[in-house]
């Protein structure tokens, strides 16, 4: 998973993923709705955080998929 952070818990996030998750995501693009995803952050010392996103865009790719994120951090683990 690629990140941005703009400094103020807002991150776009892209995520590359199993063909299986498309249906999922899908749902949540369709309904312009938001979903609370868990993230694993590797450089920092925050361990997993849960954020709440929005599905920007879905791209399909040979045997998996491409999902562009929008979300705000919400709570560290």
């Amino acid at each position: 998973m690629i990140n941005k952070e703009d400094g103020e818990n807002e991150w776009m996030m892209e995520g590359v993923m199993g063909k299986k998750d498309r249906e999922v995501f899908e749902v949540v693009f369709e309904e312009e709705s938001e979903v609370k995803i868990v993230v694993r952050m590797r450089k920092e010392k925050k361990g997993c955080v849960d954020v709440c996103v929005e599905v920007k865009k879905i791209v399909g790719l040979e045997e998996k998929i491409c999902v562009v994120l929008d979300g705000k951090m919400i709570r560290n683990r």
